[in-house]
């Protein structure tokens, strides 16, 4: 039986695949979707464990619809990809609730890597009893728990 439900949100057809190919492999059971509108279908009719997100979509921008992540499952990890690294996108994913922020294209060892994290700081719960687990840099506004996002704050 999987460890943990995984939704895999991207329009590339390739990350997609790649998601939900080698995930299973490690014991996750894996639902993907192409448009955020599918993806809230999804989170509406099933629980997760974990979201990962893309932020660039072709019918809702990523960050909008982790916001309506937030509200819909407030307690799942949501791991945010683009392919476009900028601190600005980071620092709004970070606000706006994301577990992590992963710059496309990346190391699928990296990934796991991260899953575990996520998934470990938020164990085996249910999704509606997980609680998140974020550090708050109130001072500044930013808000995160990676070592990447400390580095961004100092």
């Amino acid at each position: 039986m999987s460890r943990a439900d995984i939704l895999v949100v991207d329009d590339e057809e390739s990350i997609r695949w790649i998601f939900a190919r080698s995930l299973p492999k490690r014991g996750y059971r894996v639902t993907v979707a192409a448009t955020g509108q599918e993806a809230l279908l999804q989170i509406q009719n099933h629980p997760f464990s974990l979201i990962i997100l893309d932020i660039r979509l072709p019918d809702l921008d990523g960050l909008t619809l982790l916001e309506k992540c937030r509200t819909l499952c407030p307690q799942v990890p949501v791991l945010v990809m683009t392919a476009q690294n900028t601190v600005t996108n980071a620092i709004n994913a970070m606000k706006k609730g994301a577990y992590d922020y992963v710059v496309k294209p990346f190391d699928l060892s990296a990934i796991y890597t991260l899953i575990e994290k996520a998934l470990c700081a938020h164990p085996s719960a249910p999704p509606t009893a997980l609680l998140p687990q974020v550090e708050d840099f109130s001072a500044s506004g930013i808000i995160g728990q990676s070592e990447k996002m400390r580095q961004i704050y100092k």
